[in-house]
């Protein structure tokens, strides 16, 4: 290797230790950033899922309300026993696959709350695994 090589090799080295440092820098400045951008995304993410798990239950009971009442107009007592039955069934669905979802989401939110660290490393192992 003659001395044009390494002095070329030198000053390539010497910018890419440059270009390290910068980087350094910017991530050491940006992670605090992140984290606090990751857990309150985690905290409203669950907030307004709640919002919309219960605004949909409200919307359940608001829809079977009104064809509730429909039915009282009904004339044969069994067509208007099954559809009662049916619009029960309907909102114990919907109340029952809200309450997986919201245990689910209230999870989330206490997590984000009490452990944000713990939110911290599950996002960076998931991060890694893909």
């Amino acid at each position: 290797m003659n001395e044009e090589e390494k002095s070329e090799l030198i000053r390539f080295l010497q910018g890419v230790e440059t270009r390290v440092g910068k980087a350094e820098n910017f991530v050491v400045e940006q992670a605090p950033l992140y984290v606090q951008e990751l857990l309150n995304w985690q905290f409203y993410g669950s907030i307004l899922m709640l919002v919309v798990l219960l605004g949909l239950v409200l919307l359940c009971f608001a829809i079977t309300s009104f064809l509730y009442y429909r039915t009282e107009n009904m004339v044969d007592r069994v067509a208007k026993g099954k559809c009662e039955d049916v619009l029960l069934t309907a909102r114990i669905i919907v109340i029952v696959i809200a309450a997986l979802f919201t245990v689910s989401n209230v999870y989330d939110l206490v997590k984000s709350v009490v452990a944000p660290r713990v939110v911290v490393v599950d996002q960076l192992t998931a991060v890694v695994r893909r």
